[in-house]
């Protein structure tokens, strides 16, 4: 399950931006004032922040949350609906209500299908059989669910990386060892904006993932998926930063569980890439994106971030095999 804030600035029920009335200045996030919850002005009474465009917008009259007309990725049928529509107009509303129930079932499979989040493997922990360990769950609360602190503590920073990807190497997960400047960079940077979205391919479109930081836990989930469940989403991606080694050794560690129902490894990395460039210290204009996502919603345009993955396409897909 997600976390869920306080405050949203776009109602992912209807697309409707907030009343101005609602908004909340910079400085308030900035500040770190909790925002109380303001009711979307249209009948659904929700508010979910969202970059998708208005052309993405659900139909309050369908309880699928589709609306095809308006969907840009039936364009290639645009012409065929418009057609029927002048020729015949029941049928074409018949298939514009076949081709909604056939999305209905596809979120109701993905509702089975996500139902619980990634799990850890319990038997590749490190540790003897006497101890403690972690129960399963990701992520864990603290460093020693995955490995004894107290043994390692007195090694360098350069020793304790060794060991960190040692353990994680033949693992199913994403892993890594990142600097603690850097670490810190990310996190201002987050508290300020803790939301964005990220476009992954879909075989000759593009599936927008959103992601969410939680204090140095960073969850992902397919925008679609969030679109229906809210907060009940499970993650398809979790993403934990372990701080022991931050002050004393300078680095922080971290390791990433993904869903392989939805996800692959190269997808996993390929997502924390785009992160780092959107979040980290030389984001420059691609942190203005994420400021107005999470700040200026209605001057947002995803399909920026689409042609800006075609520029950097080879780098965040050097390493896919």
């Amino acid at each position: 399950m997600l976390p869920r804030y306080s405050f949203f600035r776009i109602c992912l029920s209807c697309w409707s931006p907030l009343p101005s009335c609602a908004r909340v200045p910079a400085e308030w996030w900035n500040r770190g004032f909790r925002v109380p919850m303001v009711t979307c002005s249209k009948t659904c009474g929700l508010r979910w922040i969202t970059a998708m465009h208005r052309q993405y917008c659900t139909s309050s009259e369908s309880d699928t949350g589709f609306k095809v007309e308006e969907n840009p990725y039936f364009d290639k049928y645009k012409a065929k609906l418009e057609s029927l529509k002048q020729s015949d107009p029941q049928k074409y509303a018949a298939k514009i209500k076949e081709i909604e129930n056939k999305e209905k079932e596809k979120l109701q499979q993905m509702k089975k299908d996500l139902s619980t989040p990634p799990k850890i493997d319990k038997e590749a922990l490190d540790g003897d059989g006497d101890d403690e360990k972690f129960s399963g769950s990701w992520p864990p609360k603290s460093l020693n669910e995955i490995m004894k602190v107290d043994l390692i503590k007195d090694k360098t920073a350069a020793e304790i990386e060794q060991i960190w990807n040692e353990h994680h190497v033949t693992k199913d997960c994403i892993f890594g060892v990142i600097q603690q400047g850097d670490f810190d960079d990310v996190k201002l940077k987050a508290k300020l904006c803790p939301l964005f979205i990220y476009p992954l391919p879909r075989g000759d479109g593009y599936e927008f993932i959103l992601s969410q930081f939680d204090g140095n836990v960073i969850y992902f989930t397919p925008l679609v998926v969030y679109q229906t469940l809210k907060e009940n989403s499970p993650p398809c991606l979790t993403v934990a930063h372990f701080t022991e080694f931050k002050e004393d050794k300078g680095i922080v560690l971290m390791a990433g569980q993904y869903d392989e129902k939805i996800l692959t490894k190269n997808e996993s990395l390929n997502l924390m890439k785009q992160m780092s460039i959107y979040y980290g210290k030389s984001s420059t204009d691609k942190y203005n994106a994420v400021r107005v996502f999470n700040h200026l919603p209605e001057k947002f345009n995803h399909l920026d971030l689409i042609e800006n993955y075609k520029f950097m396409k080879e780098d965040l897909e050097e390493y896919y095999t």
